[in-house]
C-alpha cells in the first residue's frame, strides 16, 4: 500500500508538471525570457523509496509512464534501481536520470495518446554495457559523451545497458523559431562533436550535478541560460547538417538566405563572413550564389534595399533616413541615396515626400 501511495504522489507530481508544459499552458515562447513560471517545480524519484519487489511498478508508472518499459531481466518481482531529479520551467526543462539495464518504446500510438511534441537533447553521462537510440528506420549507438537529438512527436527505441543520462527538453515551436523550420529531421541523430556541442555536453552534466544544492532562483536562471545556450548549438548544428557534402543546392541557399535576412544590418555581411558562419570555403559560397544568378554582394544589396524601400514607405516608421539606411547595412547616406534612386527611380527622401508612398 506504502508503495502504491508514494508511486500515485509521484506519478501526480510529474504529471502536473508535464501537462502544463506539453499542452500549453505555460508559455513556451522566446518572449517569456526572464519571467519566473509560476507553474515551474523541482521533483526528485527513486526506487530506493519502495520495497524491492515493488520497484519496476513504481518506476513503470511513476517515471517512465509515457513510454513502454521492458526490464531486461523477466521475473516481475526482481528488483530495479532507478532514481531522477528533475526541473520543469517556463520554456524548457532539465532531467538527470540513472537506472538499471532497460528498452524503452514509444510507438506512434503512445505519441498520439500523450500529444507529447517536445524535442530531447540525450546527453549520455554513462553507458554501462552499450546504448541504442533511434526510430524505426534507424537506430544510432551512443556511447558517453554523446549527445543525441530525439522528437517525442516520432516512434522512438531506447535499448539501454546501466546507464545515467541528461535529457534536456525543449518545445518544438521554440527551436523551430531558433533554426528556421521544424526540427522533426534532428530525430536520432548523434551530434558531431565539436568544441561548441562539447561545451553544450559540459553545460548540462555540471547543472544536472548542481541541481539538488541550487535554490529556486538559480534553477531559473541556469535553465534559462541552458536554453539560450541549447538553442544557439543547435542553429549552429544545423547550418553545419545543410552545408554538409551531400545537401541539396536548394537547402544551403534557403540556409544562406535566413542567416542573410537575420543580418542585414551588419556591415561586415560578406562572402567571407559567410563561410565562416557556415564553416565552409569562400569559394563555396561563391558557387553557390553564381548558381542563382547573381552574386553574393548583388544578392545582399536588393534584399538591404527592398528592406529599406518597405520601412521608407511605412507611415508609421519614425525612423530617419540616415538611421534606416544603417540598420540596413548602408554605412555612408549619400552611397544609400544614389543605390536606392538607382534601384526604385526615386530618391529615399522623394519616396517619404506627402503623396509619393504607395
Amino acid at each position: 500500500m506504502r508503495a502504491r501511495l508514494v508511486c500515485a504522489a509521484c506519478h501526480g507530481r510529474l504529471e502536473a508538471a508535464e501537462t502544463a508544459a506539453n499542452r500549453g499552458e505555460l508559455d513556451m515562447g522566446r518572449e517569456g525570457a526572464g519571467r519566473r513560471p509560476a507553474s515551474s517545480r523541482y521533483f526528485e524519484a527513486s526506487t530506493a523509496a519502495v520495497p524491492a519487489r515493488q520497484s519496476r511498478e513504481f518506476w513503470r508508472f511513476s517515471v517512465l509512464n509515457r513510454s513502454i518499459a521492458d526490464f531486461r531481466d523477466g521475473r516481475s518481482s526482481a528488483p530495479y534501481r532507478g532514481s531522477i531529479r528533475a526541473f520543469v520551467g517556463l520554456r524548457s526543462q532539465i532531467r538527470d536520470g540513472r537506472g538499471d539495464p532497460i528498452i524503452l518504446r514509444r510507438t506512434a500510438e503512445t505519441c498520439r495518446r500523450d500529444g507529447g511534441d517536445e524535442i530531447l537533447i540525450s546527453a549520455a553521462l554513462h553507458v554501462g554495457r552499450e546504448l541504442w537510440i533511434g526510430g524505426p528506420d534507424r537506430m544510432a549507438r551512443v556511447q558517453s559523451g554523446d549527445l543525441t537529438v530525439l522528437d517525442f512527436a516520432q516512434s522512438t527505441t531506447a535499448d539501454a545497458g546501466e546507464y545515467r543520462e541528461v535529457n534536456f527538453r525543449l518545445a518544438r515551436p521554440l527551436l523551430a523559431g531558433a533554426i528556421g523550420r521544424d526540427p522533426a529531421f534532428l530525430h536520432g541523430q548523434v551530434l558531431p562533436k565539436t568544441p561548441l556541442t562539447q561545451m553544450l555536453f559540459a553545460n548540462l552534466r555540471d547543472f544536472a550535478n548542481a541541481l539538488p544544492a541550487m535554490q529556486e532562483a538559480e534553477r531559473h536562471a541556469a535553465l534559462e541560460a541552458s536554453t539560450e545556450f541549447a538553442l544557439q548549438t543547435l542553429d549552429f548544428v544545423v547550418r553545419g547538417f545543410e552545408f554538409g557534402d551531400g545537401a541539396p543546392p536548394a537547402r544551403l541557399f534557403e540556409a544562406a538566405e535566413r542567416v542573410i535576412d537575420r543580418n542585414l544590418g551588419l556591415s561586415r555581411l560578406s562572402p567571407d563572413w559567410l563561410a565562416r558562419k557556415f564553416g565552409c570555403s569562400r569559394s563555396a559560397v561563391y558557387r553557390l550564389f553564381r548558381a542563382r544568378g547573381c552574386s553574393v554582394m548583388e544578392f545582399v544589396t536588393e534584399k538591404r534595399l527592398t528592406k529599406a524601400f518597405a520601412s521608407l514607405a511605412d507611415s508609421d516608421n519614425r525612423l530617419t533616413i540616415a538611421d534606416i539606411a544603417l540598420s540596413c547595412g548602408f554605412d555612408d547616406p549619400s552611397s544609400f541615396s544614389r543605390m536606392f534612386r538607382r534601384r526604385f527611380g526615386c530618391s529615399p527622401r522623394e519616396l517619404r515626400a506627402p503623396g509619393r508612398r504607395p
